[in-house]
């Protein structure tokens, strides 16, 4: 017999699962193809929300302070690919390859110590590592998605090559350069 409510869940959760599975074969034998090809549309509308207008959403949120402030960065990391799992987060080649083609380099090398300044308007005072690379992706996010010109040139690439680099990318990219230069030209920013 079951004894909690928990484990009573738990059953049904599997027993569902397994229904849900066992239907989805089933339908997949049966001439699934076109559930699929409707499944595969669904998830890249899915992909267009999720790049598109999600981070204006959350970026909205965590300006009127109904969700934590680092949601955005946060999730940014998620998103994006070009991030190594390492404490701290590193570019991965893919990433760096990103960076050259697109011109992000040029772009942050013009622009590094005025989006730096930025950055300490944010902080006014010293601020943790962890709090510095949050507030680097989210200066990114919305100088992105703002009408700062800074940036044209890594969206004229992004028009004219619509499958190699997402808005999150950069997010995540330009993030993490401007992160590393703030730790290397200002430490004294870092607590």
């Amino acid at each position: 017999m079951l004894q909690t409510a928990s484990q009573f869940f738990q059953v049904i959760t599997g027993i569902l699962g397994s229904v849900v599975f066992l239907a989805g074969t089933i339908a997949l034998f049966r001439g699934g193809w076109r559930s699929f090809k409707k499944i595969s549309s669904l998830a890249d509308k899915g992909n267009a929300f999720i790049d598109n207008i999600f981070p204006d959403m959350l970026d909205h949120f965590c300006n009127t302070e109904r969700v934590p402030r680092d949601i955005m960065p946060r999730w940014t990391t998620i998103m994006s690919g070009l991030t190594k799992s390492q404490s701290p987060l590193a570019i991965s080649k893919k990433g760096e390859y990103l960076i050259k083609k697109s011109e992000i380099d040029q772009v942050f090398n013009i622009n590094k110590e005025n989006y730096a300044l930025r950055i300490k308007e944010t902080i006014k005072d010293k601020t943790t590592k962890y709090q510095l690379e949050t507030e680097c992706i989210r200066l990114i996010s919305l100088l992105f998605r703002s009408d700062d010109s800074s940036l044209d040139p890594v969206k004229n690439f992004m028009y004219e090559n619509p499958n190699k680099l997402k808005s999150v990318d950069i997010y995540i990219l330009m993030g993490l350069l401007l992160r590393d230069h703030i730790i290397k030209e200002h430490p004294d920013w870092i607590k």
